[in-house]
C-alpha cells in the first residue's frame, strides 16, 4: 500500500514540477505561439505601486509558463474535436461541418437581440446625409455598402444554440432604413446568398470573405459606379481563370491554435493576362494615430483610361479583396484604411477630388461609424 502512495506522490511531484524543470532544461521545447496578442513583457515594478506587483508578475508568469502553447493547443483540440464545443475566453465559436466564426458583435448582427433604436437610427441618417453633402460639393458621388458578416450569409452553419430572436440583425435594418430614407446603401446581401450556391464565397476557418466572394461584392458595386459613369462595367468573369488553390487556415483557425491542423480553400478569379491596373506608391496622407497597421493605411492602383472614374474607397480588412478589382475599372483608386474609424476624412477627398466615395464596412464594425463621426464634427 505504501509503495502505490509513493509512486502516486511521485508521479504528481514530478507532473506539476516538470514544466519548472523544463523551463530550465528546455527537455521538450514548446510551440509557437498563435495568440492574437502580445505575450506580456518582462515587468517593470513600480515601488510607489507595490500592492499592484503580485498581479504584474502573476501575469507575467502565466504568459511564460514553460509549455504554455502546448496545453492551450492541447485544450482547444480536446474542446473542438471531442467535445464539439468552443475553448472558453476565445472570441469565436466551433460551427457545424468545421466551419468557425467570430463571436461577439458578430454574433449581435446574426441573432437580432441588439437592434440599433429609433434614435441611433436618426443619428445614422443624419451622418450619412452630412458626408454625402460634402461629398457633392466637392462634385463627388457617396456610396455606403455593408459587409455582411458571414454568419448572416451561412446561417446553416452556425451552431444550433445560438437562436435567432429575429430575421433582422442590425446591418440588415441599417440597411432598410437607410435605403428608404433616399441614401445610397448598396445591398451586398441578395447577391452573396446567391453566389454562395455555385461556391464558398466565404472562408471555412476565416471570418472573411474569399477571393471569389470579394469579386461578386466588385461586380455589385460598379453596377452603382455605373449610374455615374456609363463608361464603368462589370467584370467578365469569362476574362478570368478562377483557380482553386489550397492555403494555410485562416485567423479563427489560428486562435484556435489549429494552424497546422486544417487548410483552407481560396476560389481566385485571375485575370489570364493579368491586372490592367497598376499599384503605385503614394503615401501621401498621414496614418491614423494608434493604427497598429500603418503598412496598409493607404493605397493607389490606377489605368491609363481616362474615361473611367476617380474613386476612394474608405475600407477596412474586407476591402483588401475586392480593391484590385475595383481598381480595374477607374482611373485612379485610392483605399484608406483609417483604424476602423470609417470617417469622412474630408482633406483627402479635397486632395483627390474623387468621382466617387465608397464607404465599405463589415457591418459588425457599423457602430465604429457612431463611435468616431463626432471626432470629425464635434458639432
Amino acid at each position: 500500500m505504501k509503495i502505490k502512495y509513493y509512486i502516486l506522490l511521485f508521479g504528481f511531484t514530478a507532473l506539476i514540477s516538470f514544466p519548472i524543470i523544463n523551463g530550465i532544461l528546455q527537455i521538450l521545447p514548446d510551440t509557437v505561439q498563435s495568440e492574437n496578442r502580445k505575450i506580456k513583457p518582462f515587468p517593470a515594478i513600480d515601488t510607489c505601486k507595490i500592492e499592484a506587483a503580485a498581479e504584474i508578475a502573476e501575469k507575467y508568469l502565466t504568459d511564460h509558463f514553460s509549455l504554455r502553447n502546448r496545453i492551450i493547443k492541447l485544450y482547444n483540440k480536446l474542446n473542438i474535436f471531442v467535445f464539439k464545443s468552443s475553448p472558453i475566453s476565445i472570441k469565436a465559436i466551433v460551427g457545424k461541418k468545421g466551419w468557425y466564426f467570430m463571436a461577439g458583435e458578430e454574433i449581435k448582427t446574426y441573432n437580432g437581440t441588439s437592434l440599433f433604436t429609433e434614435a441611433e437610427l436618426e443619428e445614422f441618417k443624419t451622418e450619412m446625409f452630412r458626408r454625402k453633402k460634402v461629398i457633392e460639393q466637392n462634385n463627388g458621388h457617396f456610396l455606403f455598402a455593408i459587409v455582411p458578416n458571414k454568419s448572416n450569409i451561412y446561417p446553416e452553419f452556425m451552431p444550433s444554440h445560438i437562436a435567432k430572436a429575429n430575421n433582422l440583425g442590425y446591418g440588415k435594418q441599417l440597411l432598410e432604413y437607410l435605403q428608404k430614407n433616399g441614401l445610397p446603401v448598396i445591398d451586398l446581401y441578395s447577391p452573396l446568398v446567391t453566389a454562395k450556391r455555385e461556391r464558398e464565397i466565404y472562408y471555412q476557418t476565416d471570418n472573411h470573405w474569399n477571393h471569389y466572394g470579394a469579386f461578386i461584392a466588385t461586380n455589385v458595386i460598379l453596377k452603382e459606379f455605373k449610374k455615374f459613369n456609363s463608361n464603368v462595367n462589370p467584370l467578365d468573369l469569362n476574362l478570368y481563370k478562377l483557380k482553386t488553390v489550397i492555403e494555410k487556415p485562416g485567423n479563427i483557425a489560428k486562435m484556435f491554435s489549429l494552424e497546422n491542423e486544417r487548410t483552407e480553400t481560396n476560389y481566385i478569379p485571375a485575370r489570364q493576362n493579368g491586372f490592367i491596373s497598376q499599384e503605385k506608391k503614394q503615401n501621401k496622407y498621414k496614418v491614423t494615430k494608434g493604427f497598429a497597421y500603418p503598412q496598409d493605411y493607404e493605397f493607389t492602383r490606377y489605368t491609363t483610361n481616362d474615361s473611367l472614374p476617380t474613386v476612394l474607397i474608405i475600407r477596412d480588412s474586407f476591402g483588401a479583396k475586392p480593391f484590385p478589382y475595383i481598381s480595374e475599372q477607374c482611373k485612379k483608386c485610392v483605399a484608406i484604411f483609417d483604424a476602423w474609424h470609417y470617417g469622412l476624412n474630408e482633406d483627402i477627398i479635397k486632395a483627390e477630388k474623387p468621382d466617387i466615395v465608397l464607404l465599405l464596412v463589415i457591418e459588425s464594425n457599423l457602430k465604429n461609424i457612431m463611435k468616431y463621426m463626432k471626432l470629425e464634427d464635434p458639432k
